[in-house]
């Protein structure tokens, strides 16, 4: 799983992906996972996707170049997966 371990760092001006270690990764994932509680129809998730496109930010300097988000309870028999990652990873 190392490509989903990297982070953006600048040097001389240039861009490079760099590792990041063990530590570091479980911190920063932890930040990228959130649990979504609320969300039981279309419409509702719609509006969430919409919510989120807008305004989270993935800064590829600070944090991991993706996040997750989880809605356990859509329905009875269903969860959601989201996932949203930068382009440029």
């Amino acid at each position: 799983m190392p490509r989903q371990r990297v982070k953006l760092t600048q040097v001389l001006g240039r861009y490079f992906w760099i590792t990041m270690n063990d530590k570091e990764f479980e911190k920063k994932f932890d930040e990228s996972v959130e649990k979504v509680t609320g969300i039981h129809t279309k419409e509702e998730f719609e509006t969430f996707c919409t919510k989120v496109l807008d305004e989270k930010e993935i800064n590829l300097f600070e944090g991991l170049p993706y996040r997750w988000w989880f809605i356990e309870d859509y329905s009875a028999d269903t969860s959601v997966a989201v996932w949203l990652f930068n382009h440029g990873w």
